[in-house]
C-alpha cells in the first residue's frame, strides 16, 4: 500500500469527497516529507511536515514539522538536497512516534502533496510501529 493509501485509510478519506471544489475554496493540508535517499519507495522519512491552508492562505502556527529518526544513515546525495544529516535526527523521535501528531493535523481535510509522495510505500512509515 502506498503512503497515499495509508493516509487515506487512517483519515477515512472518501474518493471524490471534494471533487468539484477549487483548492482556494477548501481547507486543506499540504504535506511533505524528506527521506534518507532519493528513492521514496525504499528510503525512510527523516522529516514530516503538514501545513493547513484556509482560503488559500497557510496557517503555519497550526502546522506540524518534525525531524524523525529513520534508524539508518542519511545518504550524502539526500543531505545535499534537504540539508538534514545524521546528527540532526540522532535524538529525534521515530516515524511511528511522530505519526500520530502528523495525522492529527491532517485529519478531516483534503491532502495536497507532490506526486512522488503518493508512491511511498506505507511500510516505510509503518515499519517503526512494530
Amino acid at each position: 500500500m502506498s503512503l497515499r493509501g495509508l493516509v487515506r485509510r487512517l483519515l477515512g478519506v472518501r474518493d471524490g469527497a471534494h471533487a468539484d471544489a477549487a483548492l482556494r475554496d477548501l481547507a486543506f493540508v499540504a504535506i511533505d516529507l524528506e527521506t534518507t535517499g532519493l528513492d521514496p519507495r525504499r528510503d525512510d522519512p527523516v522529516a514530516l511536515a503538514a501545513i493547513p491552508f484556509v482560503g488559500g492562505q497557510p496557517d503555519v502556527d497550526a502546522g506540524y514539522t518534525r525531524l524523525v529518526n529513520p534508524g539508518r544513515p542519511i545518504s550524502s546525495a539526500s543531505q545535499a538536497i534537504h540539508g538534514i544529516g545524521d546528527d540532526d535526527v540522532r535524538d529525534a523521535p521515530s516515524v511511528a512516534a511522530a505519526l500520530a501528531e502528523f495525522l492529527a493535523v491532517c485529519r478531516g481535510r483534503p491532502l495536497v502533496a507532490h506526486a512522488e509522495l503518493a508512491q511511498v510505500p506505507s511500510k516505510q512509515l509503518a515499519k517503526g510501529a512494530s
